[in-house]
């Protein structure tokens, strides 16, 4: 990506990296100086250390407006990773953290979850 520092928006949605492509797409984020704003890496099973490793390298972007990580089986350790992630972007940025977060809490229950409530005043979106 440091070639492509000026890409806004990253669909990488159902290419099955799994976790070793977590860990790459994480590498190159770190190095770029990015400008991303949306990245889509749904339905790629990148596992709770590729979640862990995409939100530490997340964690410095403040660009990124919007994640959408559906289907990729997390667990609880990638959902205490994001939301980590979140706060420390929210505590840097001294205000509510405007990250849209697409379906982290998915598959950590043994039935679909209800829908939740919007919440407006919530620094993040949940679907």
């Amino acid at each position: 990506m440091d070639d492509n520092s000026n890409i806004l928006s990253l669909n990488l949605r159902d290419n099955a990296f799994q976790e070793l492509g977590a860990f790459g797409l994480a590498k190159a984020l770190r190095e770029a100086d990015s400008c991303l704003t949306y990245l889509n890496i749904g339905n790629n099973t990148v596992g709770p250390k590729g979640a862990t490793e995409l939100a530490e390298a997340l964690t410095d972007n403040p660009k990124l407006t919007e994640l959408h990580m559906a289907s990729n089986f997390i667990g609880d350790a990638g959902c205490k990773s994001i939301g980590t992630m979140l706060k420390v972007r929210d505590d840097a940025s001294q205000r509510p953290c405007p990250l849209a977060l697409s379906c982290i809490v998915q598959l950590l229950t043994p039935s679909p979850l209800p829908p939740l409530p919007s919440a407006p005043s919530l620094p993040f979106q949940l679907c």
